[in-house]
């Protein structure tokens, strides 16, 4: 399998880091200001958040899901957080941990509906994207909620050795689902569920919680996204984070998964990640609006999106004819 858990590495990272390099190069050379170090570590500042979503997604991608609903629960969580704080008095960890919770369980919840209801992934993110943002609307009334402590601010605009806190938290994050996804039981049922789902149910893999643990884990990432958000920003509002769920899938395509599921690897997505991130750094410097940034964006998720099922179908004909599997080699 070529996403398999036990291969993450791959010639497509290859070529993905040859394409960020050049990227790289190439934005270096037209703008003074991608030459600056003290610029980029600014903007990527501005990314850790997708960052965080990221890898979480190619979970959900993995499993043949889809989760749209990512954006909004990050904005429910930050102004439930905000609230909670400001207007309910509950200290700012406890608030922190209220919103991890928050995010933890309406991840869950669509997981669960999926599974009870059998209704497709995408219909019902589609619809929880509306909920939540709707819910975080009624939770924000209509107001823009600041007046954060600096002691959980400085999770946002810290430094620790000179190394920004919200790197620090982004690192974690992607260790942890490198190894879970990589390196254990987790990763194989995630791969053997969206490979085929009636096979894993053959082997005794409880799909159906599996469905729900992915969801619900995508729904942590959103809240762990919405803490960094409200601590770097120092507000927290009901329209904040649109367009993340766009850009959190289109890190996980361009680092080679599968839509169809049960082939990607977190590698792969961290360079996705990083590229999406030089380009629209790139763009953003060179002053371009972000209405041609997100429909660059689109339009880069949708050819990628044919390369990797083009790529993947090209591997699997080779499979098939090769003298191995050919009947005059029998």
């Amino acid at each position: 399998m070529s996403g398999s858990a036990s291969s993450p590495w791959g010639s497509r990272q290859t070529v993905l880091l040859a394409a960020a390099l050049v990227l790289a190069a190439f934005f270096a050379v037209i703008s003074e200001e991608f030459r600056s170090p003290s610029v980029l570590l600014d903007q990527s500042c501005n990314w850790v958040e997708v960052g965080i979503l990221a890898p979480a997604m190619l979970v959900v991608i993995l499993i043949g899901g889809i989760d749209l609903s990512v954006a909004s629960i990050l904005a429910l969580v930050g102004v439930s957080i905000v609230r909670l704080h400001a207007e309910a008095g509950l200290p700012i960890w406890f608030a922190a941990a209220a919103g991890l919770a928050i995010g933890a369980a309406a991840g869950a919840l669509n997981g669960w509906i999926m599974v009870a209801a059998r209704i497709p992934d995408l219909v019902v993110t589609l619809a929880t994207m509306a909920i939540y943002r709707g819910l975080a609307q009624a939770v924000a009334q209509n107001r823009v909620h600041s007046g954060l402590p600096e002691s959980y601010r400085f999770l946002g605009d810290g430094l620790v050795a000179g190394v920004p806190a919200q790197w620090l938290v982004l690192i974690a994050v992607w260790a942890v689902l490198y190894t879970a996804v990589h390196h254990g039981r987790f990763g194989r049922t995630i791969y053997g569920t969206g490979s085929s789902e009636r096979a894993a149910r053959l082997a005794r893999v409880p799909t159906a919680r599996v469905r729900v643990m992915a969801y619900a884990l995508s729904g942590l990432a959103a809240a762990v996204a919405a803490i960094l958000f409200t601590a770097r920003s120092n507000t927290a509002r009901s329209d904040d984070a649109l367009g993340f769920e766009l850009d959190a899938i289109t890190c996980v395509v361009l680092g080679g998964a599968s839509i169809a599921g049960g082939r990607g690897s977190v590698p792969g997505v961290f360079l996705g990640f990083v590229g999406l991130g030089l380009l629209r750094t790139g763009l953003d410097l060179k002053g371009v609006d972000e209405i041609w940034q997100r429909l660059t964006t689109g339009a880069m998720l949708i050819a990628v999106a044919a390369l990797n099922e083009r790529i993947a179908a090209a591997r699997t004909g080779r499979r098939r004819g090769s003298p191995a599997e050919s009947p005059a080699s029998r």
